[in-house]
């Protein structure tokens, strides 16, 4: 027979336990999206981080673009997410990915589908403080994935022929070079 005190008790736990399990498990599912984990690839906010992409992009731009410096270009890209500023049909198609350790900007890619099954890495970029560490191999092979999802048979880019560390880094993320011309270096995905 069950006593008062006995049922009492195990009143007491049918509500403790559930309350205990919320708060564990809640505590749980914050650490897993927390800003300040480690290292972590999530999708661009313009909010957090268009000016530390901007800033990134003016710091680099003769290794990010074939363009001459255009002062807002950077800025109007990643507004807009246009891959460029002349072709309307590529008109906020750009997918930006943004790299974080422990909460800091690290970098970026962006890349876009270009065609039914053709995708294009367009921009890439590391902070040179956190260069060196398989960051940038980590925002490409993630670009490679996303652009897989969205259909592209074919993943490609261009860099300059005087860039012999993302030509290094391409390489060893499983890319190969397919031609040169006027100082760039195409490069495609091996399937």
């Amino acid at each position: 027979m069950i006593m008062q005190s006995q049922l009492r008790h195990y009143n007491w736990l049918k509500i403790i336990l559930p309350t205990i399990a919320i708060v564990i498990g809640g505590g749980i599912a914050h650490y897993a999206t927390r800003e300040d984990t480690p290292f972590q690839i999530t999708p661009y906010q313009e909010t957090r981080d268009l000016q530390d992409i901007v800033n990134l992009f003016e710091n680099n731009w003769y290794w990010l673009t074939t363009r001459d410096y255009e002062p807002g270009y950077a800025e109007f890209v990643f507004k807009t997410k246009s891959p460029n500023d002349y072709d309307t049909r590529y008109a906020g198609q750009l997918r930006v990915d943004v790299a974080r350790e422990n909460g800091e900007f690290v970098g970026f890619v962006s890349y876009y589908l270009q065609a039914a099954q053709s995708g294009q890495v367009l921009f890439l970029a590391v902070r040179p403080e956190f260069r060196g560490k398989g960051y940038g191999e980590k925002l490409l092979v993630d670009a490679f994935k996303q652009l897989a999802k969205l259909g592209a048979q074919r993943i490609w880019l261009v860099t300059r022929t005087d860039n012999e560390a993302a030509q290094k880094l391409y390489n060893r993320a499983g890319m190969i070079e397919m031609s040169r011309d006027d100082g760039f270096v195409y490069f495609d995905l091996k399937k």
